[in-house]
């Protein structure tokens, strides 16, 4: 795992002033990976199923694979809390479905 600084995305008066990167997910950290030369892992199919980088997740549907890491973090004792944090999420006009971005050709 990759441990960069980057004063443009992390605001370090919010929160713990560290937050997870997912350049190939996100518009934000893409601009961010750009900066720092990471590289852009996509996790999802076309199905909106993780694919096989998400390891043990894989065919797992978004949301579903978000309550199974939390409960496997729980698991192992590695979860502290769970706080609002209210965001803007990108929703289809048609569908009201949260999108999800992705690098496509």
């Amino acid at each position: 795992m990759k441990i960069i600084t980057d004063d443009t995305l992390v605001d370090m008066n919010f929160g713990t002033g560290a937050v997870k990167i997912t350049p190939a997910h996100d518009p934000n950290d893409y601009e961010c990976g750009k900066r720092h030369n990471l590289e852009f892992i996509n996790i999802f199919d076309d199905d909106g199923k993780i694919n096989e980088n998400g390891g043990p997740y894989k065919g797992l549907l978004r949301f579903d694979a978000r309550v199974q890491v939390l409960k496997d973090l729980e698991a192992r004792k590695l979860f502290k809390e769970k706080t609002p944090n209210k965001m803007k999420l990108a929703k289809c006009q048609r569908s009201g479905d949260i999108v999800e971005p992705m690098i496509r050709p």
